[in-house]
């Protein structure tokens, strides 16, 4: 071979290992993408299934807050942030990564404490909690057994009833009560209303022990409102009593009372003498600079394979956890405002609470890259299920969109003081196309690709047939103003219910080249009703 040849060759070569090179960092993109990817989709079936699991105690609703300069109309699962590095800039119009975070009327049971202890710790599904008693409201659900007689005042109790005109009485020391009725208007035609709240306060008190249950006014300033009546057959009521939101200071909260966790607000404390007590909560999850803290949540059982004994005290161990995302950041404080990573919540020691500086081994950077982290538990912690919030360098979170357990017409929902309280959970009754015998349903933009299972009536050639769950994906208006769906069925002649049956689990991540993007899962639940 010459020294020419020899040359030839050598560039060709060379040429070779530089195209190579020039191509590694977008292949090592590709696979870090793809990687972020897989963990999304593990992590957001993982939530799913997690949910379903319990169905039953899931909040009526997850939605953006009514804001004073925010119609919660404008904000569906879609509206993605344009800006999202800058939280104050004009691009970054309300949207679901930062601002769903409204959790409207999830249902939790008070755990007992351990024994000795005063407080327990009620951990709640959907996030952390913004640390302000005004972001929370709590209330005792209690059910009631309907009377086949009116009381000549309250109620005894346990007990309730419900007149024709719409007045329902309740034993005394209740705040309010949760409500499902049908109520009928002028024209012959009925309205079903479920999980109505109904505050003893202001102009829903009829009389000592005793509420309107009826849209929220009986007639319009012109006295034309077609109300007719209530039909006392079909209501189902639990009482309501509310627990005062007080500070965890050291002696609160006492029995009736509820306190917000206070290290990192993954719960609320009760006192011992409340376990077993079914709740509501109404909660705000953790902002920062107003906008949704961005972490992931997830659930893992600490295995005794993984735990190692504790040499300097035997009642104590080492457990090693591989946590679901890689590339861990410090995105919390404790209680010093030290920056912690990692927050480890026993869900079965009545939320006993682990992190960096008590009882989690401090990150470092091979920790952080692999997400490895170390626990040291008690013995008795072995085996117990625990839930672990963490933040990622990529900003990955895990959000939850839920539809409204329950819609009501806008006849109903004309007579709130507030539109804007009901606005999410209300629809429309329109014609499909002009001149069609099909009609349409129109709901809040927020509701855009909820689905939605109907009960309807419709006239089969002077026949009344009844519609059960029949299901819609609701769509764009052709307006582009509204969520809509068409009837399968002519002739509506009564809705009988509406309910949000959608559950979507989305992961948000950001690329190697820093663009934002997600992934999206979504499920049917199975209706269980508001209560």
């Amino acid at each position: 071979m010459t020294l020419v040849e020899v040359l030839v060759a050598m560039v060709i070569l060379l040429v070779g290992v530089w195209t190579v090179a020039a191509g590694f960092p977008s292949m090592m993109r590709s696979v870090t993408l793809e990687q972020q990817r897989t963990q999304g989709a593990r992590m957001a079936e993982a939530r799913v299934e997690s949910l379903t699991r319990t169905a039953d105690a899931l909040p009526v609703a997850i939605r953006a807050p009514i804001l004073p300069t925010t119609d919660p109309g404008d904000i569906w699962p879609d509206a993605v942030p344009e800006d999202p590095d800058n939280p104050a800039s004009p691009l970054n119009a309300p949207n679901s990564r930062d601002d769903i975070t409204k959790v409207v009327g999830e249902r939790a049971r008070v755990p007992a404490p351990p024994p000795g202890d005063r407080w327990a710790i009620a951990v709640l599904s959907q996030g952390m909690l913004q640390q302000d008693n005004a972001e929370v409201a709590v209330w005792e659900t209690v059910p009631l057994e309907q009377m086949p007689f009116a009381p000549p005042g309250a109620a005894p109790q346990g007990c309730f009833y419900l007149e024709a005109s719409g007045v329902l009485s309740l034993p005394t020391g209740y705040d309010g009560a949760l409500v499902d009725y049908v109520w009928e208007d002028t024209a012959g035609l009925r309205h079903w209303v479920q999980g109505e709240r109904i505050p003893a306060s202001g102009s829903f008190v009829a009389g000592p022990g005793q509420l309107f249950v009826r849209p929220r006014a009986t007639f319009n300033d012109d006295g034309s409102f077609p109300y007719a009546g209530t039909v006392p057959t079909t209501a189902r009521v639990f009482g309501l009593r509310a627990f005062p939101v007080v500070d965890a200071d050291g002696d609160h909260p006492w029995p009736g009372e509820v306190a917000i966790e206070p290290s990192f607000g993954v719960g609320l404390m009760f006192a011992a003498p409340d376990a077993g007590r079914n709740m509501l909560v109404d909660y705000r999850l953790k902002l920062v600079d107003a906008k949704r803290l961005l972490h992931l949540s997830e659930e893992q059982v600490v295995p005794d394979s993984a735990c190692s004994p504790d040499p300097g005290d035997p009642a104590y161990c080492f457990a090693t956890v591989q946590l679901g995302w890689s590339g861990l950041a410090p995105v919390f404080t404790d209680p010093t405002g030290t920056p912690v990573h990692v927050i480890g919540v026993d869900l079965e020691s009545t939320g006993s609470v682990y992190y960096e500086t008590a009882g989690i081994t401090p990150v470092d950077a091979e920790t952080a890259r692999m997400s490895r982290i170390q626990l040291h538990l008690p013995v008795g912690s072995v085996g117990h299920q625990f839930r672990f919030y963490y933040g990622t360098a990529d900003q990955a979170a895990v959000e939850v969109y839920k539809a409204p357990a329950t819609y009501f017409d806008d006849l109903t929902a004309s007579c709130y003081a507030t539109p804007g309280e009901v606005q999410f959970r209300t629809y429309r009754v329109g014609e499909a196309v002009p001149g069609s015998p099909f009609s349409a349903l129109s709901f809040s933009m927020s509701n855009l690709g909820a689905a939605v299972a109907v009960d309807y009536v419709w006239d089969d050639g002077g026949v009344a047939r009844l519609m059960v769950g029949e299901l819609h994906t609701l769509g764009l208006s052709p307006a582009g103003n509204a969520a809509v769906c068409s009837l399968n069925r002519p002739n509506l002649l009564e809705i009988r219910a509406v309910r949000g049956v959608s559950l979507k689990v989305r992961p948000w991540w950001r690329t190697p080249a820093g663009r934002l993007v997600h992934y999206d899962l979504d499920t049917i639940l199975t209706p269980t009703g508001a209560l």
